[in-house]
């Protein structure tokens, strides 16, 4: 992972290392396979928050469902998504890992996969799958400065 993501990462709130065992196995239950970058995310920090951002992912520390999360977990969200959850029905190809707090989430968009890496596209209201960032990474360093404060105006120009 790139040194000023680690940066960014190394002074936010993080879960902790994820097992690659445990990824599997939510890949696995959603027959899916997280982009690379995603992936290195999960292992090495797991889920992340900042100063008015965070990442989804997987915490580690978490180990029963009566104890409140600390953070979203991208597998059990995939799930209530693709279930009909507030009554929106997301594709699997879509796996939120960030929402803005009103209605506009960001999903990894694994039907655009190149390279081990997808774009991540914003969804909710007026936004129909508008490209956000060309890669997790990407994504990651501009939700973290705050720079998606003006998507989808920003994305428009």
């Amino acid at each position: 992972m790139l040194e000023r993501v680690r940066a960014i990462l190394e002074s936010a709130q993080t879960a902790g290392p994820v097992s690659e065992e445990r990824i599997r196995e939510g890949e696995e239950s959603l027959g899916i396979r997280f982009p690379e970058s995603y992936r290195q995310f999960l292992l090495e920090y797991g889920a992340a928050m900042g100063p008015g951002w965070e990442l989804h992912g997987i915490d580690p520390t978490r180990t029963s469902e009566d104890e409140p999360p600390t953070f979203e977990d991208v597998v059990k969200k995939a799930v209530r998504d693709r279930s009909g959850y507030h009554g929106r029905f997301h594709s699997n190809h879509l796996i939120e890992i960030a929402h803005d707090g009103m209605e506009l989430g960001f999903y990894l968009d694994l039907s655009a996969e190149s390279d081990g890496d997808c774009p991540v596209v914003g969804l909710g209201p007026g936004v129909d799958l508008l490209v956000a960032a060309p890669t997790f990474v990407d994504f990651l360093i501009g939700w973290s400065k705050d720079q998606m404060a003006d998507f989808p105006q920003s994305q428009r120009r």
